[in-house]
């Protein structure tokens, strides 16, 4: 139910499934944002990484660490890995903040003495605010100086990185180079990245990227018990509404503490409460649980399974049916045992499901699904993926068209 056409005098609904999206309440983040807003107020110089599955939350952390960077009065950056990453910073990103800074000015007043007398004064000459042959470097420097001379006060720059992968491997080896030449200098510079747990540890593998080695790790996992009830169950509360200690329980073990089903499975119980009862004080109970799963369960289907699912090849989807019939996790040996293939294929196979964030080895030598339920689709469903319906097209009435068209 779009909450743009909620019914008048009904609540809208407060939960927001979609990747990246910000949730009403984000839980069990709060000692990560504090780290990273920590670094930002000692002037910069600490640097994260952050790896979890999808669904973990990882683009919300990097948007709540942007508004910690404006309440700090810091630069924000936001950007997402690509092969032209360093290209779209230097000619377009880090240019429109320095247009913004300057009011749309191409150019820029620079202090070049200043004089304190019973009326002050001071000098100024006029640079380019795009110099000829601008690096990464030269542009986060300019950034800074010109920000702080048009505000008045130190700044710094927080340069964040989304979906990290090896595909960009020489645009962040070059970030990762001028990131660590800056925090020598003492440059006010905080650099947050992101991806699966796979996609980094293949970007830290590489010799080039040895310096973000050095950064801060956050592993973005599951939320703990409490922390799923306050993001889950608090926006029932705050809109007046009670549940019951059973519908509680059920609906968090539901949402197996994963953040973003606990915003698609909040929605969908908000929506069944709202339908079954106008009042928005409705008491939430069991029954209201079980009659948002089958809506869950089609919306989880479409928006994770099938997009998991999507561009894998037939030997992939052979490998996770194969999976799907053990008790998981388990040794990565048992199925390739069952399917009967050698040790390099399966490997090959396996690797190439860990690096589509699939599945994943939670031990050497044994693996899991990554994608909460997919195990379950996939014994029951099977990994097809369903094509669009076609367009219905109603029979051609020749005798109508005739009078619509007389030359026809």
């Amino acid at each position: 139910m779009s909450t743009a056409n909620a019914a008048p005098g009904r609540q809208a609904n407060p939960f927001r499934p979609g990747f990246g999206r910000m949730p009403p309440i984000v839980a069990g983040r709060d000692i990560h944002i504090g780290r990273i807003t920590d670094a930002m107020v000692d002037g910069g110089g600490e640097h994260f990484l952050l790896r979890g599955h999808r669904g973990m939350g990882k683009t919300v952390l990097l948007s709540l660490a942007v508004d910690a960077a404006l309440e700090q009065g810091w630069l924000p950056l936001s950007t997402t890995a690509s092969s032209t990453l360093v290209e779209k910073i230097i000619h377009t990103e880090i240019p429109e903040m320095l247009r913004t800074l300057e009011g749309g000015k191409s150019e820029r007043a620079q202090v070049t003495g200043v004089q304190i007398a019973s009326v002050g004064q001071i000098s100024t000459t006029r640079t380019k605010i795009h110099p000829s042959k601008p690096t990464l470097e030269s542009r986060l420097r300019e950034l800074v100086d010109t920000a702080a001379a048009v505000t008045g006060r130190p700044t710094g720059v927080l340069l964040t990185v989304d979906e990290m992968h090896r595909q960009a491997l020489e645009d962040l080896a070059e970030i990762a180079a001028v990131t660590q030449t800056l925090t020598r200098d003492n440059f006010p510079i905080v650099f947050v990245g992101a991806g699966l747990p796979p996609n980094v540890h293949a970007l830290l593998e590489e010799p080039r990227t040895t310096f973000l080695r050095r950064a801060q790790s956050i592993e973005l996992g599951p939320l703990g018990l409490p922390d799923t009830r306050t993001a889950l169950l608090d926006p029932f509360y705050d809109a007046g509404r009670r549940i019951s200690d059973d519908a509680a329980d059920l609906a968090a073990q539901v949402t197996q503490s994963n953040p973003h089903l606990i915003q698609l499975f909040g929605r969908e119980l908000w929506d069944s409460v709202s339908e079954r009862e106008a009042g928005d004080a409705a008491t939430v109970d069991v029954d209201d649980v079980t009659t948002a799963i089958p809506r869950f369960r089609e919306h989880m289907r479409q928006q994770l399974h099938w997009t998991a699912l999507k561009g894998l090849t037939e030997r992939q989807r052979e490998y996770l049916t194969a999976a799907a019939q053990f008790e998981l996790p388990t040794e990565a040996r048992t199925v390739r045992e069952r399917l009967g293939w050698t040790e390099q294929t399966a490997n090959n196979t396996l690797t190439a499901l860990v690096s589509a964030g699939v599945m994943y080895r939670p031990q050497h030598g044994r693996l899991d699904f990554a994608v909460p339920y997919l195990q379950e689709h996939v014994y029951t469903e099977g990994t097809s993926i369903p094509d669009l319906a076609p367009i219905h097209k109603p029979p051609r009435h020749s005798e109508i068209a005739k009078l619509l068209f007389p030359g026809s």
